[in-house]
């Protein structure tokens, strides 16, 4: 558990860099990807976004930082709102840790989405 709180600078500082590991811009146009939400949880800072349509049947990536291992957990997911109950169901729910130099390798080994030509 993380009882420090992250500073918004190094949330921001931390969620940036995710997302340059990724690719950046390239990684958004290439993949689809959309509604990238920064924000922290008791495992540390996260990324959190919505991708299209893909192989792996997820539609929503959270890529957390946990500092103390220096690792990424790589949480995919498919999240259906159901209107009869009013609530949301996760299926297709994959955790995954990894190192920096991996993200993009792993990324497109669960979803099937390029990140690069």
């Amino acid at each position: 558990m993380n009882t420090n709180t992250i500073t918004k600078r190094d949330l921001k500082r931390i969620t940036d860099t995710i997302f340059e590991q990724l690719g950046g811009q390239r990684f958004a146009y290439m993949t689809g990807a959309r509604n990238l939400i920064a924000g922290e949880d008791r495992a540390g800072a996260f990324l959190r976004m919505d991708l299209p349509r893909n192989a792996g049947k997820v539609n929503r990536l959270k890529i957390t930082y946990k500092a103390g291992a220096d690792i990424y957990e790589m949480y995919f997911y498919k999240m259906t709102f159901n209107r009869r109950e009013a609530g949301f169901k996760l299926t297709n729910e994959v955790k995954v840790e990894v190192y920096a130099h991996e993200l993009e390798t792993v990324f497109t080994d669960k979803t099937g989405l390029y990140t690069r030509l």
